[in-house]
């Protein structure tokens, strides 16, 4: 599924946030304002920066790998018995408890597995091999793995197990828009004083227009208009 939002343009929003509040800082201390500037493109090569830095470093061209991590194997999204999951193997510490607690301390001793940069070289063949040990059992044992050895690791979850997840209603992130009971996301992030809310609704069909038409103009040119 594509991204929904448009992430580049949240991102080179986010930035020029962070921008102003340097420049007001800067102010503080200064006296002397500035002009923040914030480009889309500028945002968007920046998501792809230790690509590019390590193509022009080496001249290797990334080409496309799903849910792979260019810099680290094992790490990405597999199918288990029942439904895929995700694990990121960070270390050759990492990897090495992982193969002995999965029951194939044979995969750790493997030269050509042995080291990170080994398992990179020889991915396609790694991921042959766990492919095949990962569908033997359902995803929450691999996971439950993961949790005891400190792998990153998550299951991959569609929308509506989303919508129920513990931890969405612990943070608060889902508040109701006052709309048909309807719910739809908060702010991403929590201030102790002034937390976001929502102080409106959005409005229905010709639901302000009295009061847009009111504004600078009399009674009566509004009734006549209504």
């Amino acid at each position: 599924m594509r991204n929904g939002p448009s992430s580049i343009d949240y991102l080179t929003g986010a930035h020029a946030a962070f921008g102003i509040m340097l420049a007001l800082r800067h102010r503080e201390r200064t006296g002397r304002g500035q002009a923040v500037d914030a480009s889309l493109f500028d945002n968007a090569v920046y998501l792809a920066g230790n690509h590019l830095t390590d193509c022009m470093a080496t001249g290797r061209i990334p080409g496309k790998m799903g849910s792979d991590f260019a810099l680290l194997a094992p790490y990405g999204v597999f199918q288990a018995k029942d439904r895929e999951f995700y694990i990121g193997i960070s270390s050759d510490t990492m990897w090495e408890k992982f193969c002995q607690t999965a029951g194939r301390p044979d995969l750790a001793g493997d030269p050509r597995f042995l080291h990170n940069a080994d398992r990179l070289h020889n991915r396609e063949v790694m991921q042959a091999e766990l492919r095949t040990l990962f569908v033997e059992r359902n995803a929450q044992e691999w996971i439950d793995i993961a949790v005891r050895l400190g792998i990153p690791n998550s299951l991959v979850r569609d929308l509506s197990e989303v919508a129920k997840d513990e931890h969405l209603a612990a943070r608060g992130l889902l508040i109701d828009s006052d709309i048909d009971g309807a719910k739809t996301i908060g702010t991403p992030f929590k201030m102790s004083l002034t937390p976001g809310t929502i102080r409106k609704r959005p409005p229905g069909l010709d639901e302000d227009r009295v009061r847009i038409l009111a504004s600078g103009t009399a009674a009566h040119k509004v009734a006549e208009k209504s």
